[in-house]
């Protein structure tokens, strides 16, 4: 009996095609009946920027090189800002420095080379209560090492900070009344006499150059800076030097 009953199932369902068609999709993963495929369209392709306008193209005149006609385009945009016509740039001219004007007379420049390697004169810390009994040092090594009728001195330059010191001008004066004469120019025939004056301990040391020779005394100075005392000249021939 229940032979009978599967043969009359399976005789029903082989009448059904499209049902157990639709049936064996379903299982197998299609599913085509319950979803059908849906159709991708492709995408259009998206353009930002804005439309492109008609090139406009008016003649001009010819090159009066070359003869032939040139084109400028013209682009009439309202969105699209016109550019200005690039401007060709000059070359600039070297810039000419002017000369430097001479400074000083021939006679001064041709005192300024001749003052080179010669050596300067100094003073530091020289009241004018010292000034004095300076100078007549500077006086007294002259005289005895050239004669004062037959000499003339040039006395050695300054820094520009030391031209206001107060020793220069005694200096010259006690010179003058040894009768030395005195000139503002070095030449050939003029004796170089160079002073420099530095403390040194409680007092001063002068160092002097005439003709050759060298000396140096040194001043004592009490508590209120004045000359107490001085030592003898310590006088030696430079090596080398000409008198």
């Amino acid at each position: 009996m229940k032979r009978l009953v599967c043969l009359l199932c399976l005789a029903a369902l082989s009448s059904t095609p499209f049902s157990m068609a639709a049936h064996h999709r379903y299982w197998h993963g299609v599913k085509a009946y319950h979803h059908p495929v849906k159709q991708v369209r492709p995408q259009q392709h998206v353009s930002f920027l804005p439309p492109r306008q008609p090139v406009m193209v008016s003649p001009v005149a010819g090159s009066p090189l070359t003869g032939r006609v040139e084109h400028q385009k013209q682009i009439e945009s309202p969105n699209v800002a016109s550019v200005a016509p690039a401007t060709v740039l000059q070359p600039i001219a070297p810039l000419s420095v002017p000369p430097k004007a001479p400074t000083g007379t021939p006679s001064q420049k041709k005192s300024r080379s001749s003052l080179r390697g010669v050596e300067r004169a100094w003073v530091s810390h020289v009241n004018r209560n010292q000034v004095s009994a300076i100078a007549q040092s500077v006086a007294d090594f002259a005289a005895t090492t050239c004669p004062p009728e037959s000499t003339t001195v040039f006395l050695a330059p300054l820094r520009r900070r030391q031209k206001s010191n107060p020793l220069t001008p005694e200096i010259l004066q006690a010179l003058r009344r040894k009768g030395f004469a005195i000139t503002n120019a070095l030449t050939p025939e003029a004796q170089i006499l160079v002073y420099q004056v530095n403390p040194l301990d409680s007092g001063l040391l002068l160092r002097l150059r005439l003709h050759g020779m060298r000396a140096s005394r040194f001043f004592t100075l009490s508590r209120s800076n004045e000359i107490l005392s001085y030592s003898p000249f310590s006088i030696q021939k430079t090596p080398g030097e000409k008198p």
